[in-house]
């Protein structure tokens, strides 16, 4: 008798582990939401993918309440100077560095600081990124990423936070970028060293990942420009790509089902763009989200 239920208990046990299994897979989809309030402490290359956010979630039928603390070329130790200015005298201007940012609960406009944009709404979402400059620097990020998840935690504590992977430079840039520098970089190498850089402070915090940097790299590949002229910002392709990253992995839906094409594309790169961005959530190794968030 007792050994009959030790193997039907064994059997049960094994029954069961496909479903445990299936419950911790990273491949799995978290449930889709209609409603997302987002919070992006970032720079130009947040700027770059919510400009078309707001009207992929319009399309696909989704509420969003955006809220950018980002200030072009800032890196993360600039931001966390400025919550620790705000921290040792409320009353320094320093402190306040998001300027005339429209109030989410009010619309009025006023200078923000980073804790003040932080309880302005319980955010589902914020994200943070390195200044593109320096995100293939691992020995860039902290202290300072430390710091400003911890300040995040402190002041958000229901949202979620989700690094943003940025993108490598185009190859015109980097000539520019590397003249006086002892060693050269090139496209891949600067890709190489940011996918680096920012997975490791994915899996040190249990944070899924914004592949749009992956989603760029993917563009090129298939002859597609995602740049402006100046091979750093993104242009038309390169925003619209950023959007549907951003938009499928943080509404949890497929992007590819989305209908919105802006003026400046026409639809069939559009929907190759779609494409793009979705083969790059699904396959990036950060998508769902940690308990140790």
């Amino acid at each position: 008798m007792h050994s009959s239920l030790l193997v039907r208990f064994a059997f049960v046990c094994i029954a069961l582990a496909p479903f445990s299994l299936r419950a911790a897979d990273p491949a799995a989809s978290p449930t889709p939401r209609a409603e997302l309030k987002l919070l992006t402490v970032g720079n130009s290359f947040a700027d770059n993918p919510t400009n078309l956010l707001p009207a992929f979630a319009k399309a696909g039928g989704k509420k969003l309440i955006l809220f950018k603390a980002n200030l072009g070329g800032h890196s993360l130790e600039q931001h966390v100077g400025y919550l620790q200015a705000f921290e040792a005298d409320p009353n320094d201007p320093k402190g306040h560095a998001y300027k005339q940012r429209a109030d989410p609960r009010t619309g009025e406009k006023k200078d923000f600081s980073l804790k003040e944009a932080l309880e302005a709404e319980p955010w589902d979402v914020v994200t943070i990124q390195q200044v593109s400059h320096k995100s293939y620097k691992p020995e860039t990020y902290q202290p300072f990423a430390g710091t400003l998840i911890g300040y995040i935690k402190k002041n958000a504590p229901s949202a979620e936070i989700v690094v943003q992977e940025t993108w490598a430079y185009g190859d015109d840039a980097l000539v520019k970028f590397n003249q006086g520098k002892p060693v050269a970089l090139d496209q891949q190498t600067m890709y190489k060293g940011l996918k680096a850089a920012y997975g490791k402070l994915a899996r040190e915090n249990g944070f899924r990942v914004l592949p749009v940097g992956d989603a760029f790299q993917a563009a090129r590949a298939q002859g597609l420009v995602v740049n402006l002229p100046e091979n750093i910002h993104a242009n038309e392709n390169g925003e619209y790509l950023g959007a549907a990253v951003w938009y499928e992995l943080l509404f949890g839906e497929n992007v590819e089902a989305v209908n919105y094409v802006p003026a400046k594309l026409d639809p069939e790169t559009a929907k190759t763009l779609r494409h793009i961005a979705h083969e790059a959530v699904t396959r990036s190794d950060f998508k769902v989200p940690s308990a140790a968030r």
